[in-house]
């Protein structure tokens, strides 16, 4: 009993609290990085409340944009598959991105103020991941002055390799290419249908329910 706890513990301390400590110090540093202005705020589980930012207006508003973060694990999706990684993250319920208390601090354009509220605890608030995403790509233009058809989408290039893009993404990208060629089968007669099905293929009862 004693040796099978001990090699639970081991287990878990191996494939979980490890990863999640590596892939955190990645992603607070990464963020440390990224976001120089406006505020972003991460609420942890503990209480704790981590800051990034000067405060200055940037983005879509003024008003800090706070992810309440209830699954660490986040942090090594993010590490590992970047932008892909954070909305995998969101799907699962990493996180949700919290409404702000007063409504009138909402841009006018992207809420409304005669919108009906929409916030629920599963989601949080709906025009969160935009905010947080205005957020970023405000904080991205700071260093990238100009743009560039076709590489914009890769992302930072100022502070330092890792704000390119995290560094373990990089690996992770690699290893979910792999796994894609290797396990996959995407040929006309093979999983090309079975792959549409799972992403696209809706039901019309989802059309009727409106």
């Amino acid at each position: 009993g004693k040796i099978f706890g001990s090699l639970s513990s081991l287990y878990k301390k191996l494939s979980v609290d490890l990863p999640i400590a590596i892939c955190k110090r990645f992603c607070l540093y990464f963020f440390q990085l990224a976001i120089k202005n406006g505020t972003l705020q991460l609420k942890m589980n503990d209480g704790t409340i981590i800051s990034f930012g000067d405060g200055t207006p940037c983005g879509c508003d003024n008003s800090p944009v706070t992810l309440r973060v209830f699954d660490e694990w986040m942090f090594v999706k993010i590490a590992w598959e970047y932008d892909l990684g954070l909305a995998r993250s969101y799907m699962a319920g990493h996180f949700v991105v919290e409404k702000l208390n007063d409504p009138t601090h909402y841009n006018n354009v992207l809420r409304p103020l005669d919108e009906r509220e929409e916030t629920t605890a599963v989601i949080g608030d709906p025009v969160g991941l935009t905010r947080l995403l205005l957020l970023v790509i405000g904080n991205r233009d700071l260093v990238k002055k100009t743009h560039s058809p076709g590489r914009s989408y890769k992302g930072y290039s100022g502070a330092s390799a890792i704000n390119a893009g995290l560094l373990l993404s990089k690996i992770g990208s690699f290893i979910n290419f792999l796994r894609y060629r290797l396990t996959m089968d995407n040929s006309e007669k093979g999983g090309s249908l079975k792959n549409i099905h799972a992403h696209y293929d809706l039901s019309n009862d989802l059309f009727t329910s409106f």
